[in-house]
């Protein structure tokens, strides 16, 4: 279990990818955790041929067995060191409270990082590893917004980082929120 492992869900597109490939390049073997296996796969490859470190785990980052999933297998491929939850957006369709899946919205932007920071905890503690959450703008502010779950959820992310802080101190993990 010498392999230093970076977990990032969303891992395989846009923002992040390209923190996957920041990770990759400062030596972490990275797990990708995302539902595009075309794009995952394409970015296992361009890794390894890079000679970097890098799978892939299909993972739908708003299911808890899924989160679960990821990070047993995370354990096992070597020592976490930085968990980056990025999955996370808008549902398409109708929006909060005319749509259905607001549940699922809260579920991917906040309940589910959540839930892999606590899974994480046990396998990065007193490591001096590090959490990273990404939130978002819709999540501050007291304005009205146009998806009003995703920006209670991303507000929630923003105070479940704050509220985790001491675990810097109390586990020597740092916890961060990228707004």
């Amino acid at each position: 279990m010498g392999v230093d492992l970076a977990v990032v869900t969303g891992g395989a597109g846009g923002l992040g990818r390209f923190i996957t490939q920041r990770l990759a390049e400062r030596r972490l073997c990275v797990v990708i955790a995302d539902t595009d296996h075309a794009a995952a796969t394409q970015l296992v490859t361009e890794l390894q041929h890079r000679g970097h470190g890098a799978v892939f785990v299909d993972t739908d980052a708003a299911d808890a067995e899924a989160v679960e999933r990821l990070m047993t297998q995370a354990a096992d491929l070597g020592t976490l060191r930085v968990l980056v939850n990025n999955a996370g957006g808008w549902l398409p369709g109708p929006q909060y409270p005319e749509g259905r899946e607001w549940r699922r919205s809260v579920d991917l932007n906040l309940v589910m990082p959540m839930l892999a920071a606590q899974l994480a905890v046990p396998m990065m503690i007193n490591s001096g590893g590090s959490i990273v959450n990404v939130s978002s703008s819709g999540g501050m502010g007291s304005r009205a917004y146009s998806s009003p779950e995703y920006g209670a959820a991303k507000a929630g992310l923003i105070r479940f980082t704050s509220c985790v802080a001491n675990w810097a101190d109390d586990h020597r993990i740092r916890v961060n929120c990228v707004v």
